[in-house]
């Protein structure tokens, strides 16, 4: 019932206000002046009759005081909103704490919507659009992730949902590059694109180790500035993770896959694969039927996946009079499609 309700409520808020009550007053923070407060923030309607189905005191929101939220937090307040809604008539309705949150955060054009809960949904680290619409369409009843998806339709940007039990959740999620829930979004968290001269510092921080082991050709910035468009990258969250370069081969329908580098925390996630389909795309729209690789310490990599051993004769003319000796790296050829 609705009374039942109200008691729940009533005594789950209380409960939350003396913890958060104590926590901000924990020494050295005594008397910050930080208060918790809550109120009439939230004007809800009636959910009515569904199919035949009269939910009556269940509702849903109509309005947020977004103006008063604002003022109680620019006084430096924390805002507790209830999952109880009133009418203009003087109704009470129970509304469910996950449209209060996504409708309250368009309402305040959030950059970020945080769900903290406790079921073990098995989610995606990542999901984007489609795959929410997915989750929509096989869990029709789970009206939360509606409510994901309103709150990214209407210009939030990432929604987040961290399990309960995790020991600093929230903070590992903000604060780490791959957090430790799951993210919804309307971009791409992480994206593979053409490198611009932007990216040139996340490149050079990239593979400045694999230059010092030996691994890849030492690259100077101004080398690398001027080279920048022969280059792709996987970024994740404005990060490069990901490079890999194709030069075109002079006179020749060749190019050279070069670069490929990836960052050692995402080793053994298929992004080196996902860079090399996109170097040979690339290198197909450009009418190129071969692509070769030197390497020193790869070779095995290269060979899974379809290239085969070559020799110092195969080179096309332009690449065999810049081969290095001194380094031996081995040649590796593979006819694209």
């Amino acid at each position: 019932t609705l009374a039942t309700a109200k008691n729940i409520i009533g005594g789950i808020r209380i409960d939350i206000e003396n913890k958060l009550t104590s926590i901000l007053n924990t020494p050295p923070s005594t008397n910050n002046g930080t208060g918790i407060l809550s109120g009439n923030l939230i004007t809800a309607r009636p959910l009515g009759v569904i199919d035949g189905v009269d939910y009556k005191h269940t509702g849903e929101v109509r309005k947020v005081n977004t103006a008063l939220i604002e003022s109680l937090l620019a006084e430096r307040n924390l805002v507790l909103l209830s999952p109880l809604g009133f009418s203009p008539t003087g109704e009470t309705y129970n509304l469910r704490y996950e449209h209060i949150a996504s409708f309250t955060a368009k309402a305040m054009q959030a950059d970020k919507l945080i769900y903290i809960h406790a079921e073990d949904l098995n989610l995606p680290k990542q999901t984007e659009k489609q795959g929410l619409q997915t989750l929509i369409n096989k869990y029709p009843g789970k009206h939360l992730y509606q409510d994901i998806d309103d709150a990214l339709e209407q210009g939030v940007e990432r929604v987040h949902m961290i399990h309960a039990d995790i020991e600093g959740g929230l903070l590992l999620e903000l604060y780490t590059r791959d957090g430790v829930g799951a993210l919804f979004s309307t971009n791409n968290y992480e994206d593979i694109c053409p490198a611009t001269i932007e990216h040139v510092t996340g490149i050079l921080d990239l593979i400045r180790p694999l230059e010092e082991k030996g691994i890849l050709i030492k690259r100077s910035r101004e080398q690398l500035e001027l080279e920048i468009g022969n280059f792709s990258v996987i970024e994740r969250d404005q990060k490069v993770i990901g490079c890999a370069a194709c030069y075109l081969i002079p006179n020749t329908q060749v190019g050279e896959l070069a670069c490929l580098a990836i960052h050692p925390d995402y080793y053994g996630q298929q992004r080196g694969d996902t860079l090399l389909s996109y170097i040979s795309e690339k290198a197909k729209k450009l009418d190129l039927n071969q692509l070769l690789v030197l390497t020193t310490q790869t070779t095995d990599w290269f060979q899974e996946r379809g290239f085969s051993i070559g020799s110092i004769d195969d080179l096309p003319k332009a690449k065999k009079e810049l081969y290095n000796y001194h380094r031996k790296s081995k040649i590796l050829i593979k006819d694209l499609d």
